[in-house]
């Protein structure tokens, strides 16, 4: 088990690599600010949820992400955050690289098209004595169709621990005034040759934006089972339902 200074250690370490993410983004954004649309953010949560499912073990996370979005519609990225070892043994962070195109067709339509590469450095799954641990990592392709408010987006795994698995993204988004943002979201993942793996999840957020801060909440719950979802940390001490009901709170900074 990480003991409270090696916890901080690593936290300390994932803030200077993303700071520095960002640094490096600022200085090409002064730089080609005519040329070219750089966007990057910090942002602190207080539970890195995937799809409704912990991934830093309901502890706070600290992520980060920057991106370039060329004016014709392509774009790419990098995104980052903090995870807990529990779940991903011998990994503390994990990494998305992404590239896409999106536009817009019809009355109020726009679509997204992309191809997504996440990895967790490091990460090996516990195997039996004798056998070679397995990875975390895959790639997935997504489409997002939306139309004004409403949007849907279509997950499918290609490759890697992602094989085959596929998600269904129901959201809609909802401009209050004043900064304020409400938002809803249902969500499906489908398992193949394991339905017990399957779950929905749904959320509910609301977000303000002060300048180039975003302060944020959302309730978030899921069917999924209990049993399969519950993992314990290293010692096996402690035991903690990943896909529970949980409130999360977050801070975000955009450069």
């Amino acid at each position: 088990m990480l003991t409270q200074r090696g916890r901080s250690w690593r936290f300390a370490a994932a803030a200077g690599w993303m700071l520095a993410l960002v640094a490096a983004c600022d200085i090409a954004t002064a730089a080609e600010a005519e040329e070219k649309r750089w966007n990057a953010s910090v942002t602190l949560i207080s539970d890195y949820r995937l799809r409704g499912v912990s991934q830093s073990w309901r502890e706070p996370a600290l992520q980060g992400h920057v991106q370039y979005h060329h004016p014709s519609g392509w774009y790419g990225g990098v995104w980052s955050s903090q995870v807990s070892d529990n779940i991903y043994p011998d990994a503390h962070i994990e990494v998305d690289y992404y590239a896409g195109y999106e536009g817009r067709f019809g009355h109020g339509f726009s679509y997204d098209l992309a191809l997504l590469y996440y990895a967790y450095p490091g990460a090996r799954s516990r195997t039996v004595p004798g056998e070679p641990p397995g990875r975390f990592d895959g790639t997935t392709v997504y489409l997002d169709v939306s139309w004004r408010k409403f949007g849907v987006k279509y997950w499918h795994g290609v490759s890697g621990d992602a094989l085959d698995w596929r998600y269904v993204d129901l959201y809609a988004g909802f401009d209050v005034g004043d900064g304020w943002t409400f938002g809803l979201h249902a969500g499906r993942k489908f398992v193949p040759h394991d339905a017990a793996f399957e779950y929905s999840d749904w959320r509910a957020s609301l977000q303000k934006a002060i300048g180039k801060w975003t302060l944020g909440v959302a309730y978030s719950n899921t069917d999924a089972d209990r049993e399969l979802y519950s993992v314990a940390d290293a010692s096996g001490t402690q035991v903690k339902f990943l896909a529970g009901p949980a409130w999360v709170a977050w801070v975000s900074r955009s450069f």
